[in-house]
């Protein structure tokens, strides 16, 4: 079985009666960099699952839940709304509910009564336009695609021409973006034959191989000393086989910092081997450490904005896992005190005067939120 020794941590020191080393320090500062990272990403692989378990057994339910109040609360207003005592301002706010409150629901699945209901409010303006409607959308229509359309002409006529003209449209899009595509591509060719183009990319291949060379040599001592098949005793054929599954996992990902850590765990060196590496070992070693940070960096930042984004969480600053954990709590929270208030408020607002009172509420809020 591995071994439950904890992972040494990788410092590297100055050499005695030496000058201070800027590759030294910088491969302190990148393990520390990479630490941190990694801490970071375990994190959001222990919180992951909290927040989908959450999201499942509480956020959905309640979510259902107060779908269901709020398709209640779209009938209760289309029947409020030919209450005789209802004024205009009140029908117009009740339709304004109606229509976005039942829009949002018809979102989640297939309603015939909601549809029906949301339908006799509907005053979009591709519902059915009177003939001065007709005649401006006609003409928006031209000026917009650049194309002419017959007078009186059948809807499926006027269609199919817009259709047309989009068509048209698409095809000189792709063309235009074709063409710019090749010559960005010529471009691109012109400056990758340039001589400092080329001196460029040779240099960064030598440093990628060197970059490889760092990594293989690492991981071919630690298979050397840890190959199981050599071991004929059961119990450390055993723990080699779980040390050399975790050197394996290191070196498909490129992890310096994991052999070298593995390197310490097993006593194949120790803090005087690491301490005496020159300056140029290091260079390789910095290297391979930077690009793993860059690495770790951006798989950090995708969860967190994937995070942010599923589940609605603000991005101003950088989302932790425990502020994601936090938020969504925070959410399961705010809706079970909706929901709790939900059914009394259903009762109140049959009473005409208390739904009066609502729209107001309901108007006023509107207000405050076009305002900012």
């Amino acid at each position: 079985m591995p071994s439950n020794k904890p992972s040494a941590a990788v410092r590297i020191a100055d050499l005695p009666a030496a000058p201070k080393s800027r590759m030294r320090q910088q491969f302190n500062t990148l393990i520390k960099k990479l630490e941190k990272e990694r801490t970071l990403l375990a994190a959001w692989q222990e919180t992951l699952p909290l927040l989908h378990t959450i999201t499942e057994q509480e956020l959905a339910p309640l979510g259902a839940a107060l779908r269901a109040h709020d398709r209640r609360m779209v009938l209760l207003c289309d029947q409020a709304y030919g209450h005789k005592s209802m004024g205009a301002r009140n029908k117009e706010t009740l339709a304004e509910y109606i229509r976005t409150t039942g829009w949002d629901l018809l979102q989640f699945g297939d309603d015939e009564e909601l549809d029906r209901i949301v339908g006799k409010y509907d005053d979009s303006p591709f519902g059915p336009p009177d003939a001065q409607d007709g005649a401006d959308l006609k003409t928006e229509m031209e000026n917009l695609f650049g194309v002419e359309l017959e007078d009186g002409g059948s809807d499926e006529a006027v269609m199919a021409a817009l259709h047309a003209k989009m068509d048209e449209l698409e095809r000189q899009a792709e063309a235009r973006w074709r063409q710019a595509e090749e010559k960005q591509r010529q471009a691109e060719e012109r400056r990758a034959q340039s001589p400092g183009a080329i001196k460029q990319a040779r240099r960064k291949e030598a440093e990628e191989a060197l970059m490889k060379q760092s990594v293989r040599e690492i991981y071919r001592k630690l298979a050397s000393a840890l190959h199981p098949d050599r071991e004929t005793d059961p119990a450390e054929r055993s723990r080699k086989t779980g040390l050399m599954q975790r050197v394996n996992v290191a070196y498909q990902k490129n992890d310096l910092l994991g052999l070298l850590e593995l390197q310490l765990e097993i006593e194949q060196i120790d803090q005087a081997a690491i301490d005496g590496l020159s300056d140029e070992r290091i260079g390789q070693f910095n290297a391979v450490l930077r690009a793993q940070v860059r690495e770790l960096e951006g798989d950090n930042m995708h969860i967190e904005t994937t995070v942010a984004m599923e589940w609605e969480l603000p991005l101003y600053r950088r989302l932790t896992p425990e502020a994601a954990l936090r938020g969504v709590r925070d959410e399961v929270a705010q809706t079970r005190a909706r929901l709790a208030g939900a059914a009394r408020e259903l009762e109140d607002l049959q009473d005409i005067r208390k739904l009066k009172a609502w729209l107001k509420d309901y108007r006023d809020q509107q207000y405050d939120e076009d305002w900012f």
